[in-house]
């Protein structure tokens, strides 16, 4: 696909790739968090488990061999404990914020303390 079809399927919350890219590598959007210096959304790239900002190429830009990364087919990257804990901490707070959007004072402690009932669980 063309880099017009692979970013909607970006913008919609997907991981994308090209083909001539390795199996561990794809991008996808970052949104802001409430401990985020950055205040907008910003494309990221996972280079076999190393975060990396996105600049696009030429190349990326022309080329027709964009795909979409299917849920549980980029490979496990292990992490440790606390990584994993930030991971989860960042995606259970980014499913409660709207693209663009950043809650703070109550709101923000709510979502805290959903979070760490959750993770009690575990």
């Amino acid at each position: 696909m063309n880099i017009r079809k692979a970013l909607g399927l970006l913008k919609e919350g997907n991981k994308i790739a090209r083909k001539s890219w390795d199996k561990n590598t794809w991008i996808q959007v970052k949104y802001t968090l409430l401990e985020s210096k950055i205040s907008l959304p910003y494309i990221y790239k996972n280079n076999n488990g190393k975060l990396i900002p996105w600049v696009s190429s030429e190349d990326d830009i022309l080329a027709n061999d964009w795909r979409l990364i299917e849920t549980g087919e980029e490979s496990n990257i292990s992490c440790s404990d606390g990584e994993l804990f930030l991971a989860l901490r960042k995606s259970f707070i980014a499913s409660f914020i709207p693209p663009g959007g950043v809650f703070t004072g109550e709101k923000a402690e709510k979502i805290m303390k959903q979070f760490k009932k959750l993770l009690d669980k575990i």
